[in-house]
């Protein structure tokens, strides 16, 4: 396995993930647009990186 911090183009493939995680997990549907807004925060932001 290997480990890489996310870029934009991986933004996707994450919210599609968590949606789908919940979902299946929670029986929840989460709101996409506040899903992606999340994720891309995280990704943008080196600040809020607090795993490597």
């Amino acid at each position: 396995m290997q480990v890489r911090k996310a870029t934009n183009e991986d933004i996707l493939a994450i919210v599609d993930f968590q949606l789908k995680m919940a979902a299946e997990t929670e029986g929840i549907q989460l709101d996409e647009p506040t899903v992606f807004k999340g994720v891309s925060a995280v990704v943008e932001d080196p600040a809020k990186d607090n795993i490597m």
